[in-house]
């Protein structure tokens, strides 16, 4: 029977897997608008989607945009629509105290890893490419830091970090919230490079 991670305290659990939940369903959400919207554009595309709030912020420009697309004419949307949906799961049944095996959140993490990495090319590609920016898009990008940060810490809480321990923050690093600091660092730092080049043209 494969080995289950270490217990959660109560309140290690409330935090880890709320936070998965918050951030999961804030994804599916902007996922969903994201698939309409990219339905939208497909059967007209001219048509002004309503987050076409300026020159910076312009939904219609980056759904326009080929790497909107990744896989084939699939909008890169219909993916996180069938991915928050299991991190929801994880979620509620992490909540009703259920213990996972290791190899199950170690793949949990790497999804998120994958996830992250996923966003900040289309980061990239808006915000330097393209010239535009998507709300919806970057209420993904905030839905993927927070499902990231719940499942690191609670990788790292059970004693079982997807990779070795040498390369991941000690346990006692992660009760004192210095990794609420790191993550509270990248999102501060991505809302600042945004009003660095946009900053004129968000109002």
């Amino acid at each position: 029977m494969p080995s289950k991670t270490s217990a959660l305290t109560d309140r290690q659990r409330v935090i880890v897997f709320g936070v998965l939940l918050i951030g999961s369903a804030i994804g599916l959400v902007a996922s969903i608008v994201l698939s309409h919207e990219a339905l939208t554009i497909a059967k007209d595309s001219s048509k002004v989607l309503d987050c076409d709030l300026n020159a910076a912020m312009s939904c219609s420009s980056v759904a326009k945009h080929w790497s909107a697309h990744v896989v084939g004419d699939i909008p890169n949307s219909f993916v996180g629509m069938v991915a928050y949906p299991v991190f929801i799961t994880i979620a509620v049944a992490g909540l009703a105290r259920t213990r996972f095996p290791r190899w199950f959140m170690c793949a949990a993490e790497a999804g998120g890893w994958v996830s992250l990495g996923f966003a900040g090319w289309m980061f990239y590609m808006s915000y330097i490419v393209i010239g535009a920016l998507c709300p919806w898009c970057l209420a993904t990008d905030a839905a993927v830091l927070l499902v990231l940060f719940a499942l690191i810490r609670h990788n790292v809480l059970t004693d079982s970090p997807m990779i070795s321990a040498k390369l991941v923050p000690s346990k006692k690093c992660v009760q004192q919230n210095y990794d609420v600091v790191v993550f509270v660092a990248i999102a501060v730092a991505i809302c600042a490079l945004i009003v660095l080049k946009y900053g004129d043209k968000l109002v």
